[in-house]
């Protein structure tokens, strides 16, 4: 069995999905659906790896009014998981999907400031749990008040401590700052890779010319910093452009299996690629990943663009269906 894929997520929420016809701003709209369940996306990370058959080890802060049931839920995934009270309360995430279409709009609350001392105990426990790891994840926003240098940190800190490659999935400071610390993989989208190379990457030429650039920052293109490996762009329907020591790849997108007449959302499509990413290289183990070229890359970010359709056909609602509701 492989090692296994240790999963670090700062903010978990409430992730409510509405569906409506079409978003108009200003306007009252009448919801279609709607959905709600623990989310964010170090959860929907570990779901999606524990779905695949990878041991999974969680690391998390929580709310103490949902601590129970984010260890009940991580405990029916089979994945350890360690959650740490940290906040009062638990932030909610709205997520606005139109059925004309399938556009997604997010409005995700910031959450609280973590209580003194969280944050250094998650990671004195990550540290000591590095060495066993396959891969490791930081993914997620951080909580406010908190330093935007603490994932580049925590990847110099890793670095240290275990051979297995960390991936990122985050936005704004805190990317650009675990970039400059050399992760092995970045996964941003269209917006968050502008706030990296200064304009959006509108369309797939731009894209790819961005995944080049950002994972060629590893290999001497990088003032200041390490750079990263490789990068995993993720462009809706487009697909996603696929990076690797400045090289590039236009992935197109994969049908999506949802039966006819389904809702779908695009919520933790993303992180599903990133569970894939992290899936297969902890599968490879150390000594594969060291060897890892562009042609055995290019394989698993396949798998992860595939993986991403596969989530997003997964969690489509019947019309009428029942709703998810948190205990």
């Amino acid at each position: 069995m492989s090692r296994p894929v240790l999963v670090v997520t700062l903010l978990p929420a409430l992730d409510l999905t509405v569906w409506v016809e079409r978003l108009r701003p200003g306007a009252t709209h009448l919801a279609r659906g709607r959905a709600l369940r623990l989310g964010g996306k170090g959860l929907n990370v570990a779901r999606v790896a524990r779905g695949l058959g990878a041991p999974v080890h969680v690391l998390g802060l929580a709310g103490r009014d949902r601590i129970d049931s984010l260890r009940r839920e991580t405990g029916e995934l089979g994945a350890e998981a360690e959650w740490l009270p940290a906040y009062a309360g638990t932030r909610t995430n709205l997520k606005l999907v139109e059925l004309d279409g399938g556009r997604l709009t997010e409005v995700n609350e910031a959450g609280l400031p973590p209580e003194p001392g969280s944050l250094e105990e998650l990671e004195r426990r990550l540290l000591e749990a590095a060495p066993g790891a396959g891969a490791v994840v930081l993914t997620g926003s951080l909580p406010p008040r908190t330093d935007a240098a603490l994932y580049g940190r925590w990847i110099e800190r890793l670095r240290a401590r275990t051979p297995a490659p960390v991936l990122v999935d985050a936005h704004g400071e805190a990317l650009a700052r675990a970039l400059e610390a050399g992760p092995f993989l970045i996964k941003p989208n269209r917006q968050e890779a502008a706030a990296l190379v200064g304009h959006l990457p509108e369309s797939p030429e731009q894209a790819l010319a961005v995944a080049r650039t950002l994972s060629g920052a590893g290999h001497g293109g990088a003032p200041g910093g390490r750079g990263t490996e490789a990068v995993l762009l993720s462009l809706g329907r487009d697909g996603a452009a696929a990076g690797w020591h400045g090289e590039a790849w236009l992935l197109p997108a994969e049908p999506i299996p949802a039966e006819p007449g389904a809702w779908p959302s695009t919520v933790g499509a993303g992180d599903a690629m990133v569970a894939r990413m992290a899936v297969e290289l902890a599968r490879l183990g150390p000594e594969g990943v060291r060897v890892l070229d562009g042609e055995g890359f290019l394989g698993i970010a396949r798998a992860a663009v595939r993986q991403a359709a596969e989530e997003i056909g997964r969690s489509a609602r019947r019309p009428g269906g029942p709703e998810e509701v948190i205990g």
